[in-house]
């Protein structure tokens, strides 16, 4: 077992590619120093970790030809540490601070960072790591991007927006006044959502009650 500490860099913003402010937190990673990895040949991926160990030796004897798909790659924690950490999961952190923003309606946008642990996890897309065998190079996943692009968020907007025209042109009769009420909250946030969050990243946008149209 070792322990090394390490540097992990930031995005600007959660869900940002850039990373020009240089935001960093020191982290420690702690455990095996030798990780046998099992590599995708064809993507170069790392898939897993196969064995570990404090002795190199050890780990590069189990090493057997697993057909033309696989490859291994022992690696060393003391020289790669951040891919280690990325890896195993196996480090600490230090406080990270919650990413904050008001937002032009006058809202507050929060991102939660964790404490203490998951931050590599937070920034990079799991199973992103990649092990260029030939010229010996790991090359690192990118941040992490939002799960719903913009493009597909605004399409679900003019959707809904069909939807709920539809809804408040039928017969409201059938609901309660409470329900009625969210309906109207609900399209009127539909209607006007566009020019409100004109320049808002989409995933900052806090939507209203969905109505309870069971």
């Amino acid at each position: 077992m070792i322990k090394k500490k390490f540097i992990h860099q930031l995005p600007d913003q959660p869900y940002k590619q850039t990373a020009s402010k240089n935001l960093t937190v020191e982290c420690e990673y702690y455990g095996p120093q030798f990780l046998l990895l099992r590599i995708n040949e064809q993507t170069k991926s790392v898939v897993c970790v196969e064995r570990y160990s404090d002795e190199k030796e050890s780990l590069e004897a189990s090493i057997v030809d697993d057909g033309p798909v696989w490859d291994f790659v022992v690696l060393d924690a003391a020289e790669h540490t951040w891919e280690a950490a990325y890896v195993t999961g196996a480090y600490t952190h230090g406080t990270v601070p919650d990413y904050e923003e008001t937002l032009p309606t006058g809202e507050k946008y929060t991102f939660v960072y964790p404490d203490g642990a998951g931050i590599v996890g937070t920034c990079h897309a799991i199973e992103g790591l990649k092990y260029d065998k030939n010229l010996k190079v790991y090359t690192r996943p990118g941040f992490v991007a939002h799960p719903l692009n913009s493009v597909s968020f605004w399409e679900s907007v003019d959707q809904q927006k069909i939807e709920f025209d539809k809804i408040l042109a039928g017969d409201l009769s059938k609901y309660s006044n409470d329900v009625i009420v969210d309906i109207r909250n609900y399209h009127e946030f539909l209607s006007t959502v566009k020019t409100r969050y004109q320049g808002v990243d989409h995933w900052k946008i806090s939507w209203p009650k969905y109505p309870n149209l069971a």
